[in-house]
């Protein structure tokens, strides 16, 4: 795991995630432009159905065609982060190269939550909250890649690199019962769960395991919010203000 990177909070150092697990979802929202090969309604159902948050990291090569689909999840209370224009590893680029890319993916998330500004689910946060989410900019580098470069131009902007304590390995394993299963023996307080954006044809089994995912938690009492809101209640009541840094397999994120 590079330095810096974000895999979970401890309950113990931030005691306000108790109770709290924030769900990823990547690759988002779909890679073929035609919206009949997109899940985004589905998953919306899905996390409306379980009254769940989610941050969708886009690879926003993959918006164009979708964008009225992500200003939906937007107005639900859902957020955008930055996985990259392309699903491709970025760690054998320049410093120049990685940060153009950087910031263009970032472009187009600020102009899907521009467009939805202020609208129903948009503006529940209060002013302080609203600038700590604000000042939390997220990350995570394509398959699970990093590089020093890499690490420079994002602390040069202020990204914070997000992995995950809480995974399935969904893009090499397409048993839905399992991978909903290793994600619950891996999911606690203060988790940061991922899984694969499903599209018809490709990954359709994450939207069943997804579900059971979710069933499972909500067994156990944990509720399941967006990362910038899990990172808020970290640092409400933070006994000791560390970023807490996890194990990560080779997963292919």
């Amino acid at each position: 795991v590079f330095p810096g990177s974000l895999c979970f909070y401890d309950p113990a150092q931030h005691p306000g995630v108790k109770g709290l697990l924030a769900l990823t979802l990547d690759d988002a929202p779909c890679s073929r432009r035609d919206r009949d090969f997109a899940m985004v309604v589905e998953i919306r159902e899905l996390l409306r159905e379980y009254e769940a948050q989610a941050t969708f990291f886009c690879c926003t090569d993959y918006v164009a065609g979708h964008e009225e689909l992500m200003h939906d999840l937007l107005r639900d209370g859902h957020e955008v982060a930055n996985h990259c224009p392309a699903d491709r590893s970025y760690a054998g680029e320049s410093e120049e190269a990685f940060e153009a890319a950087l910031l263009q993916s970032e472009g187009v998330c600020d102009g899907l939550r521009a467009a939805v500004a202020g609208q129903a689910g948009t503006a529940c946060l209060d002013a302080d909250a609203a600038s700590e989410v604000l000042a939390a900019r997220w990350f995570r580098a394509p398959h699970g890649r990093m590089s020093a470069p890499m690490k420079k131009v994002l602390d040069k902007h202020g990204f914070t690199n997000v992995l995950t304590d809480c995974y399935g390995n969904d893009p090499w394993i397409r048993d839905a019962d399992y991978l909903a299963q290793a994600m619950l023996d891996r999911a606690s307080c203060g988790s940061i769960a991922v899984i694969h954006m499903p599209e018809r044809g490709f990954r359709e089994y994450n939207l069943r395991a997804l579900r059971i995912f979710l069933a499972g938690l909500r067994q156990r009492e944990i509720q399941v919010v967006t990362l910038s809101t899990l990172h808020r209640e970290a640092h409400a009541r933070s006994e000791i203000p560390t970023t807490v840094v996890g194990p990560l397999g080779d997963g292919g994120i």
